[in-house]
């Protein structure tokens, strides 16, 4: 079981891209200042945080997250909304996380996704986190600003990026700036 403690990275990312931006200084949203201080990383078949929740019984809400890589558009089928189902019924704020597509022609398929998504579960997915490989820099900002406009527009989703691996992470960061800050 990997465990995540709040999502600093996340937030450290938001706060790094905000700070880029010194002519308009952005605070962390207050849904950040809401999330649980721990998020598990879970499984759709067997989600450890509903096991974890379960364990522990009664406990200050949110006290536990579920974190779940998701693959889109085909990993947002029925496993996927009973997963979220499960996890909402039992007050567990969930992290999405999502790889970005490769091209631009997967990224009509990828939208429709992450639409239906919030669209059916806005309530329960507190985070959305766009993970991002080798994808040239165009297609990152065109990425991040669909998933920032979805995930924003039923609700108080934070936005969060990261990358695959280190090499990823590092053109990431090399990349952000007060253009895309708006979108984290």
């Amino acid at each position: 079981m990997k465990v995540f403690a709040a999502p600093a990275a996340a937030l450290a990312l938001f706060c790094l891209v905000s700070a880029a931006s010194a002519q308009n200084p952005v605070s962390p949203p207050q849904a950040a200042l809401a999330l649980p201080r721990i998020f598990v990383e879970d499984d759709m078949v067997l989600p450890t945080s509903v096991r974890v929740v379960d364990a522990l019984g009664a406990l200050p809400r949110p006290a536990v997250g579920s974190r779940l890589m998701l693959s889109l558009p085909d990993g947002a089928g029925a496993p996927f909304q009973d997963y979220l189902a499960q996890v909402a019924r039992r007050g567990i704020p969930a992290w999405i996380a999502v790889s970005a597509p490769d091209r631009a022609d997967a990224m009509p398929g990828w939208q429709a996704a992450l639409r239906t998504m919030f669209s059916d579960h806005h309530r329960a997915i507190v985070m959305l986190e766009v993970t991002f490989g080798d994808q040239p820099e165009s297609m990152r900002q065109f990425a991040l600003q669909v998933a920032s406009t979805e995930a924003r527009a039923r609700g108080t989703t934070l936005v969060a990026v990261g990358g695959l691996d280190e090499s990823a992470t590092a053109r990431l960061v090399r990349s952000l700036n007060a253009e895309i800050a708006p979108y984290i």
